[in-house]
């Protein structure tokens, strides 16, 4: 048995204390106390047990201080008639003889130690011997011994004024295996005199026998006297004896009246408690129930009940009782804070450690004590408290704190204890009331969902009769709710669905079974059929017994036609793909092509302006150039699909631009999936070409499809974006400025970090073979970038990705976009026009479009020969039409050489491609005149026109501004030029 383990009531330490404070006053008790880690209100109450290592450390300090080594049996003496004796000193004093007071030692001890057995045996009137044994493990020092031989020879002085003689031949302490100890006391005068009495009586009869004829009536007469006499003054020191007795149980009397009937107080209140806490469910109106009781059961004048706040940041006054209203306003005001580590505070300390708290004496712990709750203790008035902790499950929930202002009666451990236990029921009572809270507001939202559910929400009872349907019932299906209660699922279904339903509704009920998908028809009121999918589980009550089932029924009426939309929507995709494979071939022969078809063109067009329309030919001929107009128009249809068109941005509304795409995207998306859309208000301008929004949204929104499985969420959300210097030191592809940022959300299954690395190279796809090209969000960056603009991209696996794309501001006003003007017939011209072309048959064609259009040609077939004919030719050359791509040299020093030559010169340029030819990163220049093969002869008069001077309303105009050869244009060209080699290197790198 350790050290720590409770042996000794507190009534042995008490009396000790008890003779300290009246024999030795000068003793510092209270440092003896705090060396035997003992507190005052422990010693307080009864009930409280202390180990042998504190009864030693007591007795080894109390002997340094007094030098005294015997007083442990002086207070052994002490002990029988202190007031710390209480119950059990009342309990002996209700013996009139010493030797029935001393056959109950046994029981006596075993109230005051439980580590040794007492054992009595009567060996006289006036003698007994008493055994003590010690329990296993138990090692008691000899100040114990002492203090039992003080304590047994005092008992008899409660009698007799004297203490009994002691024999103490074996000893523990001595090599014994037990203390024996021999007790004599001397008998009381009443006794004695009752002794007399008796032996009066046995004379008188002695003497009527031997002594019959010798003055017989004298000596009985003389006996009966003695004996009457020694009757009476034996009943007179009885009772002497009795009075003084009664008179020494006088304060135990009052201790125990009070103990019976604070514990009848005690056991009232908690059962009230337990009453309140099983009929109230409110909080407040809980703990008002509680601090009421406290009031009226308990001997303590104040009482109240602090409880964390929301935020569990503060310790705040809920309720209270025995205060005034000043005190009641100061209490409400006050808030102990909970966060700062280093709090001093009691109620704080008590809430943390979750360890209660009893005071007697203010002034003991001040210098313990924060400033804060210093103040609190003297505003308050308190001259003694305990404070207990209110805990649920480990965790702190508020404290409970009592005190006295008026009254001096100190507080115990038993008081504390009982404190603990109300803190503990408050603590159940509370998290209860916060449940049921909880319980109210679990069935509130559930109803409320049930409510507002769109799908059908239903219980069925054991015989599959409805107990409950929601709202959506009514309706989906038409029926009142009454018209569906207490019939049975089977009255509602087809007759061939009726065995499936019962089968599964059987599986649930007897087998505990959970039925997900099964599909079956719901007959409308109007007698019309309503597909759903319906799931369904074991509805159980409080005990676990299945009571019926509860389950949904989903509504996918529309379920067949939208899987034949998503499968034409799979074909769309499908043919989508082999479109894009066209479009890279139809790319890389997209130059060589064009430049056939303007031949057959130019050709079919002059030959028909030659032909009347009555000849054979001309219908023949016209069949050609409709042919080879079809043929261009599939070729530009073939480019622009294959993203090499040169683009036609415009200032623009991102938002109405991408609202444009929300119907498209409902149908690419799947049902399962919900598409969120949240426009910015006063969203920023952007400059962009509108096919370009369309490409951007729908990539995205088919990449944040596929990587969703079953339900999810696509969002697209719109806002403006100041992107400053600490922004893009964290993203250092970006540069700072104002943006429109669009970003597409999704939860699906994310991407890892090697993934994110990779998804914009092209080709690069984690989708099964056949299901992508890797080309998607390609696509969107290099968009994104030709618009001068940034992606960012978050992700992690599992929990979804986000695409944010950022577009400059546009600082223009949104502009409209002209409509071409058509002309009936070509415009016509009498300028000069140098045409340098290397295809020869090109050449030629030019030539006689460009003569039948009443232009003076100078025809070239290289750079060389264009500088050589403008240096030679005297008149002016209003205009320069080339072919982009020429061998020899390239366009750019070809203008160059013509600027120096001719200063006024204007020029059209010619290309079979359509992106980043003459196009800066395929946006037009509005400097440049451009003319895409192949061409009509009206193409090719109005690109001229517009090139020479512009046509407004038919009408030529001749003074409108014209573009002249710059050194910036033949930047543009130059760099145009790069990007094509670069592209002509790309393809033949694919073939």
């Amino acid at each position: 048995m350790d050290n720590d383990t409770p042996l000794y009531n507190s009534r042995i330490i008490k009396s000790c204390t008890e003779y300290l404070k009246k024999h030795s006053p000068e003793i510092d008790l209270d440092s003896i106390l705090k060396y035997a880690e003992i507190e005052k209100y422990q010693l307080d109450d009864e009930g409280y047990w202390l180990s042998q290592e504190q009864i030693n450390r007591f007795h080894d300090e109390l002997s340094k201080q007094t030098e005294y080594q015997n007083i442990a049996r002086e207070v052994g003496r002490f002990s029988v008639n202190s007031k710390a004796s209480g119950a059990l000193g009342q309990y002996i004093l209700g013996f009139i003889s010493p030797a029935t007071a001393y056959s109950v030692v046994e029981k006596i001890n075993a109230r005051i130690s439980r580590a040794a057995v007492l054992k009595t045996k009567s060996i006289g009137s006036d003698e007994i011997e008493v055994k003590s044994v010690l329990m296993p493990f138990v090692t008691e020092k000899p100040y114990q011994c002492q203090y039992r031989l003080g304590a047994l020879e005092a008992l008899a002085k409660l009698f007799t004024k004297k203490f009994a003689a002691i024999e103490h031949p074996v000893c523990i302490h001595k090599g014994g295996k037990y203390c024996l100890y021999r007790i004599r006391w001397e008998n009381t005068h009443a006794y004695f005199w009752k002794k007399i009495r008796n032996y009066s009586f046995i004379v008188s009869v002695l003497a009527l026998g031997l002594l019959w004829p010798i003055r017989l009536d004298a000596i009985v007469m003389l006996c009966i006297l003695v004996a009457v006499l020694a009757t009476f003054y034996s009943d007179h020191l009885e009772k002497k004896e009795l009075h003084s007795q009664i008179a020494r149980q006088g304060d135990s009397s009052d201790r125990l009246l009070d103990q019976i009937e604070k514990r009848s107080n005690e056991s009232l209140l908690i059962n009230e408690i337990g009453q309140a806490a099983s009929m109230i469910l409110e909080t407040e109106e809980l703990l008002k129930s509680v601090m009421a009781s406290m009031e009226k059961r308990l001997n303590f004048e104040r009482g109240m009940i602090m409880l964390a706040d929301k935020n569990e940041d503060s310790l705040i006054y809920v309720l209270g009782y025995g205060f005034n209203p000043k005190d009641e306003d100061y209490l409400r005001s006050i808030r102990f804070n909970l966060n700062n580590p280093r709090s001093k505070g009691t109620a704080v300390n008590v809430f943390r450690d979750q360890k209660p708290v009893l005071v007697n004496d203010i002034s003991e712990i001040e210098k313990k004590l924060s400033p804060k709750s210093l103040d609190f203790l003297n505003a308050m008035c308190s001259q003694s408290f305990i404070c207990v902790p209110i805990v649920y499950e480990s965790k702190s929930m508020g404290i409970l704190i009592v005190d006295n202002v008026q009254s001096r009666k100190p507080l115990c451990q038993t008081d504390m204890n009982l404190l603990a236990g109300i803190a503990q029921q408050i603590g159940i009572s509370i998290n209860n009331a916060i449940s049921y809270k909880k319980i109210r507001e679990s069935e509130e939202r559930f109803r409320a969902l049930s409510e507002n559910a769109p799908d059908i929400i239903y219980t069925l009872d054991n015989e599959g009769a409805f107990t409950y349907v929601n709202p959506a019932w009514e309706i989906i299906l038409g029926y009142q709710k009454e018209d569906v209660i207490g019939k049975k699922l089977i009255d509602f279904t087809k007759k061939e669905d009726e065995r499936r339903f019962i089968y599964s509704f059987k599986e649930i009920r007897d087998k505990g079974q959970k039925v997900y998908g099964l599909y079956g028809s719901i007959l409308h009121k109007d007698g019309s059929e309503c597909l759903f999918i319906m799931s369904g589980a074991p509805n159980t009550d409080s005990g676990g017994k299945v009571i019926g089932v509860v389950g949904t029924f989903k509504n996918v009426t529309d379920l067949k036609k939208a899987e034949v939309e998503k499968e034409e929507l799979e074909g769309h995709y499908r043919q989508a793909q082999k479109m894009e494979a066209i479009g890279q071939l139809a790319g890389g022969v997209a130059h060589d092509f064009n430049n056939m078809l303007n031949i057959i063109l130019g050709y079919s067009q002059v030959a028909l302006m030659k032909v009347e329309p009555s000849d054979p030919l001309y219908t023949n001929i016209k069949e050609i150039l409709n042919a080879a107009n079809r043929s261009a128009e599939l070729v530009r249809q073939l480019l622009a699909f294959a993203r090499k068109q040169t683009i036609a941005p415009k200032a623009l509304d991102l938002n109405q631009a991408v609202m444009d795409t929300l119907n498209m995207l409902r149908k690419l998306v799947s049902e399962d999936i919900d598409l969120i859309w949240m426009p910015a208000a006063n969203l920023w301008p952007v400059t962009i070409d509108p096919a370009q929004v369309d490409q951007i949204v729908a990539n995205l929104a088919v990449n944040a499809r596929d990587s969703i499985f079953g339900i999810g969420t696509i969002t697209i959300e719109t806002s403006n974006a100041e992107c400053d210097d600490s922004f893009c030191a964290q993203h250092p592809d970006f540069v700072p400025g104002q943006y429109v940022m669009l970003a597409i959300k999704d939860n699906g299954c994310g991407m890892e970090k090697e993934t994110l690395e990779k998804i914009f190279d092209p080709f690069f796809t984690t989708k099964e073979i056949g299901k992508g090209t890797g080309m998607g969000l390609s696509t969107v960056y290099g968009i994104v970038k030709q618009n001068n603009g940034f992606v960012n991209v978050c992700s992690e696996s599992g929990k979804g990705t986000v695409f944010r794309i950022y577009l400059p501001r546009c600082e223009k006003e949104r502009m409209a976009i002209d409509e071409p003007i058509a002309h009936a017939k070509p415009l016509t011209g009498t300028e000069t026009i140098l045409l340098v072309e290397d295809n020869e048959a090109l050449l030629k064609m030019g030539k006689v479009m460009l003569d039948e259009l009443g232009y003076t040609v100078l025809a070239a077939g290289s750079p060389n020969r264009a500088i050589q004919l403008a240096g030679q030719y005297a008149g002016d050359i209003h205009l320069m039409v080339t072919d982009v791509v020429m061998p020899d040299m390239r366009v750019g020093d070809l203008l160059k050489r013509l600027s120096d030559l001719r200063p006024g010169i204007k020029c059209l340029f010619m290309s079979g491609y359509t992106a980043n030819v003459i196009a800066h990163n395929g946006i037009l220049d509005e400097s440049v005149h451009f003319l895409q093969k192949p061409f009509s002869m009206n193409d090719l008069a109005a690109k001229v026109r517009e090139a020479l001077g512009g046509v407004i309303n038919g009408k030529l105009s001749a003074d409108t501004n014209t573009t002249k050869l710059t050194k910036g244009m033949t930047d543009i060209v130059d760099a145009c030029l790069m990007n094509l080699f670069e592209d002509k290197v790309f393809e033949s790198g694919k073939n």
